[in-house]
């Protein structure tokens, strides 16, 4: 019997972002932060992740800011392998406050997306925290399933 390979699709969506020049706009009248949430959307064997741009005015909450884009990948953004691996560094971006790129849009009037440097070090948390995430999840599926058809493993 021959398997076939199955592919899986993690598209980085391009496009500009919605409403970009009256978020800058609205930050530089009103003052706060500039922050970048990710999110993604799947259908299947296919992933898209999106770059969003959001206004966090002085005194409120990079973290509350970024719970829409959370829901919206919790929601949409399962249904596919590609997406299932993608979720816990989108959601860990987003609950860490998203990444705040106020400085690059001061400094530069290309687009500041393709030219943000990287954080030294980022990467390596990042993927270390997503490792863990899956470790925790795996053993708790595991453990939801030992109980489910075995039975609980404490007498009574």
């Amino acid at each position: 019997m021959k398997r076939g390979t199955m592919i899986h699709l993690h598209i980085h969506d391009s496009k500009p972002i919605p409403h970009l020049a009256e978020t800058i706009a609205r930050q530089k009248e009103l003052g706060g932060r500039l922050v970048l949430y990710r999110r993604a959307w799947s259908a299947l064997v296919v992933t898209v992740t999106q770059d969003r741009i959001e206004h966090v005015p002085l005194g409120h909450s990079r973290l509350l800011a970024g719970w829409r884009h959370d829901l919206f990948t919790l929601a949409l953004g399962i249904w596919s392998p590609a997406g299932l691996v993608s979720m816990p560094h989108l959601l860990i971006l987003n609950l860490r406050g998203g990444m705040d790129v106020t400085a690059q849009f001061s400094q530069t009037s290309i687009d500041p997306l393709h030219a943000l440097p990287p954080h030294p070090g980022q990467a390596s948390r990042d993927l270390l925290i997503a490792q863990w995430t899956f470790v925790i999840l795996g053993l708790a599926i595991i453990a939801t399933v030992f109980v489910f058809f075995v039975g609980s493993p404490f007498p009574k």
